[in-house]
């Protein structure tokens, strides 16, 4: 995204490029063939992002583009899954506990 500034072209790299090169292309440059898709056989790592109620994400004409360009922070994640476990999920963390986490960094 940042080709977007850089260039000052706002076709630089289309939001279907930047979701692949964060999803796809990330896995096969970490060298992981069963990740960055939603196939049978992959894993189940799934962000879910909250976008009733948020101004910054309506109106949706194309959802894929609004969560590229419009999410940002983490504010609007709902709920997180790695290989298919919820770790996140309506503002609580299930697996640690970020005040424990947050003292030992």
């Amino acid at each position: 995204l940042l080709q977007r500034i850089t260039h000052m072209d706002a076709d630089a790299v289309s939001h279907k490029d930047a979701f692949r090169q964060a999803t796809e292309y990330g896995a096969k440059v970490l060298g992981v063939e069963n990740l960055g898709k939603i196939e049978p056989g992959y894993l189940a790592d799934l962000t879910a992002i909250q976008v009733r109620n948020n101004p910054f994400l309506m109106p949706m004409y194309d959802p894929l583009e609004t969560i590229i360009y419009a999410c940002s922070g983490g504010r609007d994640v709902a709920m997180t899954m790695v290989n298919g476990r919820i770790l996140y999920e309506k503002g609580e963390f299930r697996t640690v506990d970020p005040v424990k986490v947050m003292s030992e960094v």
